[in-house]
């Protein structure tokens, strides 16, 4: 609120992304619409449990017509639904795979047809022991986001006005770890396979491998390393969360508040750096 108070928004992100109750502040929505920065709601409502593999699918279907018609009235421009599949040798299993694209499908009709862009986020979960390869991530992915383009094809939605964000896929823990370069590759290799060229843009998630420097590092390449048709922009805040926590629960509020503007700043210059 600090920040957004201040005016400094408008030079040190391009888009925030609320939830329901935050699109209800009127004040909040009108001060990021006054620096142009675009705003954006979170329209999923959680998880719920889909077998006794711990496999889980997305809430939010049963009234979301009518919340994303309330959603735009309020400002908001763009939506984002979260798909969370469990990877390993043996998941994620194919039904939950096709429940899974056939949500994320409906949303983005009900958005499209209420004037909202969406954000389809896939994320990719693992456990400690887990022993799958890249080769094994980066297959399910593509089956993943296959059968995501099928699914959006066959609700008549655009995809020129669908943001794709997928996973930096990785190992898993209990497997050799894989060199940086052979996981951007195979990220790009299994975007480049999937992704329509038509597709509006895609955001990268750091993975949940590695330090924070490391994630950088690959957030970093997967843009200067894309020949795709379509633009990747590296997603730095879940990068930048951590660090501020720790500086607001040991300095408090003023040096957390220096410190997210100080990464913002150079999260901002490095983008800036990497277009050119």
């Amino acid at each position: 609120r600090r920040l957004l108070a201040s005016g400094a928004l408008r030079n040190l992100c391009s888009g925030v992304v609320l939830d329901e109750e935050g699109l209800a502040q009127e004040d909040v929505v009108k001060a990021l619409q006054e620096q142009g920065v675009a705003v954006g709601v979170r329209v999923d409502e959680g998880f719920f449990p889909m077998n006794g593999y711990g496999e889980i699918g997305t809430e939010g279907l049963v009234d979301l017509e009518r919340r994303v018609q309330g959603c735009y009235q309020k400002g908001a421009r763009f939506a984002k639904w979260r798909t969370r599949l469990k990877l390993n040798m043996e998941l994620p299993t194919d039904i939950v795979v096709w429940e899974s694209t056939f949500r994320l499908a409906e949303c983005a009709r009900h958005c499209q047809m209420n004037g909202l862009v969406t954000l389809i986020e896939i994320e990719l979960e693992s456990g400690n022991q887990d022993k799958h390869s890249l080769d094994r991530a980066s297959y399910v992915l593509e089956k993943v986001m296959s059968q995501a383009i099928r699914q959006l094809n066959e609700q008549d939605v655009a995809v020129e006005a669908i943001v794709l964000v997928p996973p930096t896929l990785s190992a898993g823990l209990g497997a050799p770890p894989a060199p940086t370069g052979t996981t951007v590759r195979a990220t790009l290799r299994t975007l480049l396979r999937t992704a329509p060229p038509a597709v509006g843009g895609i955001l990268a998630l750091p993975g949940d491998r590695g330090s924070l420097k490391e994630s950088a590092r690959i957030l970093r390449e997967l843009q200067e390393w894309n020949t795709g048709p379509w633009p990747i922009v590296p997603i730095y805040g879940p990068l930048l969360l951590g660090p501020i926590l720790e500086t607001w629960i040991a300095s408090g509020t003023d040096a957390a508040h220096q410190l997210l503007a100080r990464l913002l700043g150079a999260s901002v210059a490095t983008q800036v750096v990497a277009q050119e």
